[in-house]
């Protein structure tokens, strides 16, 4: 059987939804759904998944032997279950900050844990959440959300990560490519304790067999949700950032494996195909989404205002966000919202067009801590429809940036590494008409111009 005859069912499973996409054989989209989450519970999460993959595949006359599945799954939540992959619980979600304080850590050691991991050592990874729930209740197991998937989809024979999920986890050492007993030590995770063994991002993880699900087929890909929005949007092309507007903004930047980061940014594996991994810098704001419902409901706009109302900016009125669980990015000097300018006899379109630019300062700000400048930025999620966000990152950063067609792009880019296609399958999801930096008003952005300068 070939990978150009196969079918594949390609699962997203995010912070508040689940989105599943059935792609035939030619590259075309048979089928689509998207289901939310409810709730914290881990059960929640594989309801959402069962439901969106019925959804997509309804109607559809699908053979187990033609069918590849891939899966992209939020990286850094952490999730129990049972021996037969029975969810357990609730999930301890990605953003959560109840992990290993730095402050709890000698300096030497927190310097040692970035250079072997790439990662800061903030409270939000896999590892120190997992240090919280020791000693895990007789007969459960803990993993990462695509962990759980496919110990769900397999009735707990597979306890399986890939690499790029792994990686996240603060427990593997990117030199050695392994987790290792002094990563284990640092976070008081006992030898003993079983995690999911560790396999390529395109390997064989097993043969779906869950009674009730609607798709029988075998795991061919399985990557973070950020890497498989890069592969989806980019391919990994050299000089393209990829950007994430969504429940948090991500951004991700191709790099060499040498790479050593630098002011809030990480390094991590986007996938690993076989022994070859695309290597990436990234930065990232927790809060998005939170931050503009918080900021709407500051200044008494309904939460749905962003897509009813058309936003405007006089230069008059200006937005600082400084999102709750935010990380090294962003203007720490401030808290939750803060006005400039006369906000309370400003229209409403004005308030609004300055939350969007307190968001794109911070999106701006990450940007430009990178150590190149890349040539475009490509844009997806859900925040990426809004056409005033995109066009004020552009001023901000004078770098253009392109919508794409299909904002939701981790599901397609987990479907291209399924299908072993990624050089060839780019124009299924096309860029738009790129988003040009404007000519300044001259004083409109003079605030967060400084800010971004230092002065």
């Amino acid at each position: 059987m070939s990978y150009s005859s196969c079918m594949i069912i390609a699962i997203d499973q995010g912070s508040s939804a689940t989105k599943v996409i059935v792609v035939g054989g030619d590259g075309s989209i048979l089928g689509a759904s998207t289901q939310p989450v409810t709730s914290r519970a881990a059960e929640a999460v594989t309801s959402s998944v069962l439901k969106a993959t019925r959804g997509a595949v309804k109607g559809l006359r699908i053979s187990p032997r033609q069918t590849i599945i891939g899966i992209s799954a939020q990286r850094s939540t952490i999730a129990r279950f049972d021996g037969s992959g029975n969810p357990c619980g609730e999930v301890i979600p990605w953003w959560d900050r109840s992990g290993l304080q730095q402050e709890d850590v000698a300096a030497r050691d927190a310097e040692r844990f970035t250079r072997a991991t790439g990662l800061p050592l903030i409270p939000n990874w896999f590892a120190g959440k997992l240090a919280k729930l020791l000693p895990l209740e007789p007969g459960l197991r803990a993993g990462t959300v695509d962990t759980l998937l496919m110990a769900w989809m397999t009735g707990g024979r597979i306890y399986r990560t890939d690499f790029s999920n792994a990686c996240r986890t603060g427990l593997v050492d990117l030199h050695l490519r392994k987790r290792t007993d002094t990563l284990r030590k640092l976070f008081r995770i006992p030898e003993e304790l079983k995690l999911a063994e560790i396999a390529a991002s395109d390997a064989y993880f097993g043969a779906v067999t869950r009674p009730g699900f609607p798709v029988h087929g075998r795991i061919g890909a399985v990557m973070g949700d950020a890497g498989a929005s890069l592969m989806g949007a980019t391919g990994g092309r050299a000089g393209i950032m990829h950007m994430t507007l969504g429940t948090g903004g991500f951004l991700q930047y191709p790099v060499a494996a040498s790479t050593h980061p630098r002011g809030g940014l990480y390094l991590a594996p986007a996938w690993k195909s076989g022994r070859i991994i695309r290597w990436t810098l990234e930065a990232s704001i927790p809060a998005m989404a939170s931050a503009l419902n918080a900021g709407l409901k500051a200044v008494g706009l309904p939460s749905d205002a962003a897509r009813r109302m058309t936003p405007r900016s006089t230069g008059r009125l200006h937005a600082l966000l400084a999102p709750n669980g935010m990380g090294a990015i962003g203007p720490t000097h401030v808290t939750g919202l803060h006005f400039v300018g006369p906000w309370k006899r400003a229209p409403d379109e004005e308030k609004l067009g300055a939350l969007l630019e307190g968001l794109a300062f911070l999106m701006a700000r990450a940007i430009l801590i990178f150590p190149e400048r890349p040539r475009r930025i490509t844009a997806g999620g859900g925040l990426s429809r809004l056409p005033f966000l995109l066009q004020s990152i552009a001023d901000f950063t004078g770098i253009p940036v392109t919508p794409l067609a299909e904002p939701e792009t981790s599901a397609w880019g987990t479907a291209m590494l399924a299908s072993n296609k990624t050089a060839h399958q780019l124009n299924h999801i096309p860029w738009l008409k790129p988003i040009s930096p404007r000519r300044i008003i001259r004083g409109q952005y003079t605030i967060f111009r400084e800010i971004l300068h230092g002065k």
